[in-house]
């Protein structure tokens, strides 16, 4: 790849991009252009003429001249990037040798992402996707974003999922299951035959590790009155509770709940959470810093997925770079979260509305005398979500009052307020959040409240919140809606349980109810509260919208806003 790279380098740099020109240079010079030392500058230029590349009539001594005529176009030496496997630190270099010309850098793109087809293997087919936010853990409990979220239903399986299309749980590695009258007793049958991406097969004993791990996570509001979880052989496994839980199953379908391998399948827990083992359709090859490397599980229990291979590289840097719609080249095979407003007809769009959910959390556990209520009251008066959503646009969708069903947005009458000192606002690095924090700053500004804006890293809004006035965060939803819900009024890495005065809720009321409608109305009571109170101010749904080749096929988006990556294929015309 260096080689490849010091080419369109030295090519870009002294002949500016013209083919068949002869340039004179020094060793000195080829040595600074390449910053490298002169020795290897000259080891570099052979190589090159090896590889025919360039042709050389080499001056006589350090400082005399060397005649180079550049035998190759920039155009060329990317296909030469098919044979070669490309880190971050690659793609970046090549993007700053061509950012001057930005013709290159698009068909440098569409090279890079799309399907591909690995050298000498015409079936053998990888797809590389482009994405600009950092990779946190992949260990299920602590997926709390989108990306790790997908990531962890492509990595992992659970004991039974839920199909949204008929609101009913369905089977996945466990193909039967019962309980007894009083929701006290589940038992779950293991399918035979399931195997772990290690090799190990799947026993009871990985179901009942799994959910040991759990009593001890983030979400381990799931397992409240779980007594004890036994396994009867090598493929059934019981759950015996204190209290009756009805909705056991699916509670089950969260994705916190995928099966991991007995002791993380040797690995420590920190090992696990880079390269993590579960059942499903793809196996992590590789993961280094912003780079994940998926490879198909030959033996997964279900169909086997049909791209071989799928990379996903990190770089936020070059998003700027990715306008579809001016790419002259074959286009980009897949591109999540881009809108599809004037595209090319070759392109093929699709969505999905009411992904996420953004709302701004106020710390009630800090503050909370008449005072603070009173400026609530006002600054939830000053946010016209209708306008907001106008004035910032994609991705977002409807205004709403409520995380159980959309609402228009509702007027609500401020009271008189006294600021004795600036708000502090805070939100992740994440570009429509700060949009959004900017604007309701703004907003403020413009009536008198003073408003500071903190902005952290993911993993620092996790810790850090309580030090703020409010916050804004984002409600990813679930298969299961209730079982989203539930998760972000009590899991401990919730910002609304974390300042908000989240212990209060009776979870044993809910979990213990049989009827869905009932829970649902147990729910809409928690949420109410926090609403009526000015601590929860919902603000809108968020839509998705990705653009793809129209040869790539399998495509639909799911509940966290991707395709899932075993339906891909890439039809051949």
């Amino acid at each position: 790849m260096k080689l490849i790279e010091y080419y369109i380098r030295l090519f870009m740099t002294a002949a500016n991009g013209e083919v068949f020109r002869s340039i004179k240079m020094t060793r000195t010079q080829v040595s600074q252009v390449l910053e490298c030392t002169e020795r290897n500058a000259i080891l570099v230029l052979t190589k090159m003429e090896e590889n025919h590349w360039i042709k050389r009539e080499a001056g006589r001594g350090r400082g005399n001249l060397s005649t180079i005529t550049f035998l190759k176009t920039v155009d060329q030496m990317l296909e030469e990037l098919d044979k070669v496997e490309l880190n971050q630190s690659d793609i970046e270099n090549i993007i700053t040798i061509l950012k001057g010309n930005e013709a290159l850098v698009q068909t440098f793109l569409s090279r890079l992402f799309g399907v591909r087809n690995r050298e000498g293997q015409a079936e053998f087919e990888y797809l590389r996707i482009p994405y600009f936010r950092s990779l946190y853990s992949l260990i299920p409990t602590d997926a709390l974003r989108q990306l790790e979220q997908h990531l962890v239903q492509q990595i992992f399986n659970t004991l039974v999922i839920y199909n949204e299309e008929k609101q009913k749980v369905e089977p996945c590695l466990s193909h039967y299951w019962e309980r007894d009258e009083l929701g006290k007793r589940w038992t779950f049958y293991l399918r035979k035959g399931v195997v772990f991406h290690n090799g190990k097969y799947l026993e009871a004993e990985d179901v009942e590790f799994t959910f040991q791990q759990i009593t001890t996570s983030s979400t381990q509001w799931m397992v409240w009155h779980l007594e004890s979880v036994i396994s009867i052989g090598k493929h059934v496994i019981q759950f015996n509770f204190a209290e009756s839980v009805y909705n056991w199953d699916l509670l089950l379908c969260s994705a916190s709940c995928s099966i991991v391998p007995l002791h993380y399948g040797d690995l420590t827990k920190e090992e696990f959470a880079v390269k993590p083992i579960g059942t499903g359709p793809y196996k992590i090859k590789e993961h280094i810093s912003n780079q994940l490397h998926l490879s198909v599980h030959q033996e997964y229990f279900q169909e086997r997925a049909h791209l071989d291979e799928i990379m996903l590289i990190v770089l936020p840097s070059i998003e700027k770079f990715l306008n579809v719609y001016e790419m002259e080249q074959e286009p980009l095979a897949y591109l999540p979260f881009i809108t599809a407003e004037n595209r090319e007809k070759e392109y093929h769009s699709i969505e999905r509305t009411h992904i996420t959910m953004k709302y701004l959390c106020w710390n009630g556990i800090k503050r909370d005398d008449k005072k603070m209520q009173s400026l609530r009251t006002k600054v939830a008066s000053l946010i016209n979500k209708d306008k907001m959503i106008q004035d910032l646009g994609y991705p977002r969708y409807k205004p709403s009052n409520s995380f159980l069903d959309a609402k228009h947005n509702v007027l609500i009458e401020s009271e008189p307020f006294v600021q004795e000192e600036p708000l502090l606002l805070m939100t992740y690095q994440l570009p429509p959040n700060i949009d959004d924090c900017q604007w309701i700053q703004k907003e403020c500004e413009q009536n008198g409240i003073n408003v500071e804006l903190e902005v952290v890293s993911f993993e620092r809004f996790l810790t850090e919140s309580n030090r703020a006035d409010f916050v804004l965060g984002e409600y990813i939803k679930e298969d299961a809606e209730e079982v989203g819900l539930l998760n972000l009024f009590l899991s401990k890495k919730s910002i609304i349980r974390n300042i908000m005065r989240g212990d209060n809720i009776n979870i044993g009321k809910i979990l213990s109810t049989n009827e869905k409608a009932e829970r649902y109305r147990l729910l809409k009571e928690i949420e109410n509260e926090y609403v009526e109170s000015g601590l929860l101010v919902p603000l809108y749904s968020t839509y998705q919208q990705a653009v793809h080749h129209e040869n790539l096929m399998g495509t639909s988006l799911n509940n966290v806003g991707f395709v899932p990556f075993k339906d891909l294929f890439y039809r051949k015309v």
